[in-house]
């Protein structure tokens, strides 16, 4: 049932354009979440890694980055390893917008580990 609610909320933003608008502005994190919504996660972590690993990110696409790794932890069942991506995204948001988007998945992502406090 979790799964299920997880992947609905998921849906929602990405439909709502909570995820697409920043994803046109920013061409280079296209390839981890083209991966990302094909359902080939283990392609969209390592794209995520490879980004990371540049250095040269400024803000918006770091957070972008993040965010795509630890959705693509998520879904492979990593759920310990995308906390800290998560919370990367978390510490890297400025806007309302960008704070709910951490927030929710933050929240399914504490959820999944019975971390509830």
């Amino acid at each position: 049932m979790f799964a299920v609610f997880k992947k609905i909320i998921a849906h929602t933003m990405l439909l709502a354009g909570l995820i697409g608008p920043a994803l046109a502005q920013e061409g280079i994190t296209d390839n981890c979440f083209n991966f990302l919504n094909a359902q080939d996660y283990t392609r969209a972590e390592f794209e995520a890694k490879q980004l990371l690993q540049r250095g040269s990110l400024d803000r918006v696409e770091e957070r972008l980055t993040q965010m795509c790794l630890g959705q693509a932890y998520s879904n492979i069942g990593r759920t310990q390893d995308a906390l800290p991506a998560l919370q990367r995204v978390e510490a890297l948001s400025q806007t309302t917008q960008e704070l709910a988007l951490a927030y929710n998945w933050l929240g399914l992502t504490y959820a999944k580990l019975n971390d509830l406090d």
